[in-house]
């Protein structure tokens, strides 16, 4: 079973001490720990002696055997959040993807269809064949006068 344990970076010291992780913990996606980890802003560190905010200062470790796993906070300001109403067509470059599309799908139909055709007259030209030497070993069997020959039989 892994392993956990917090540090608090503006106290400098674990704040939660090395423990197993309970059942319910580890059956979390790891998804909804880090939502419910990063997005809870009411949360602080364990101790009494330090009320830092976990968002900022908590670093949260998990260890499992001789791995262990770093989760920090890292806050992001962004500058700019541009948010648009639909996104730029440009029809041209669309009917030529479309164009390009079909030639290479009609080129893959069209070589796949010249592969079938070949191999059905290759086993035409089989079958003809083998008709033919069927004919031709009843004549055989005829001019020999073997009537009790399975080749003799008629189909």
């Amino acid at each position: 079973m892994p392993t956990t344990w917090s540090y608090c970076k503006h106290c400098a010291t674990v704040v939660n001490p090395v423990e197993t992780m309970s059942l319910d913990s580890w059956r979390m996606s790891f998804g909804k720990f880090l939502e419910s980890y990063f997005y809870n802003r009411r949360a602080s560190c364990h101790l009494r002696d330090c009320p830092q905010p976990a968002q900022g200062q908590l670093v949260r470790f998990f260890g499992l055997g001789d791995l262990v796993a770093r989760v920090d906070y890292l806050g992001v300001r962004p500058y700019r959040i541009v948010m648009r109403q639909q996104l730029p067509f440009n029809p041209v470059i669309y009917s030529e993807n479309v164009r390009r599309k079909f030639r290479d799908l009609n080129s893959q139909c069209s070589s796949f269809f010249v592969g079938c055709s070949s191999k059905l007259a290759s086993l035409e030209k089989v079958y003809v064949q083998a008709g033919d030497s069927l004919t031709s070993m009843r004549r055989l069997g005829v001019v020999i006068g073997d009537s009790d020959s399975p080749v003799c039989e008629s189909s």
